[in-house]
């Protein structure tokens, strides 16, 4: 039987990096995010693993300047929606 905690519907959960500035470094965020998830996982569930795609998208336009990543961000999401990430 499948955890109910860590899937919907029978979908695997996926986390999203959106990266408008091309600065960030993907791979730190993924292992410190999914070392967290991994952490709560255990301690509050007892669940030993963790299985999850991790996706990152560079966007389009990309933001000149270091304050305006929250309007890329809600511009981004509003362009792709749901239809992308749902399997």
């Amino acid at each position: 039987m499948q955890n109910p905690v860590l899937t919907i519907d029978g979908l695997t959960p996926a986390m999203l990096h959106v990266d408008s500035l091309q600065y960030h470094d993907t791979g730190r965020i993924e292992q410190a995010l999914c070392g967290y998830f991994r952490k709560e996982a255990l301690q509050k569930y007892n669940i030993k693993k963790i299985t999850y795609k991790v996706k990152c998208h560079n966007t389009n336009p990309r933001q000149a300047n270091g304050y305006d990543c929250g309007i890329f961000m809600l511009y981004f999401m509003s362009q792709q929606g749901n239809r992308t990430y749902q399997r």
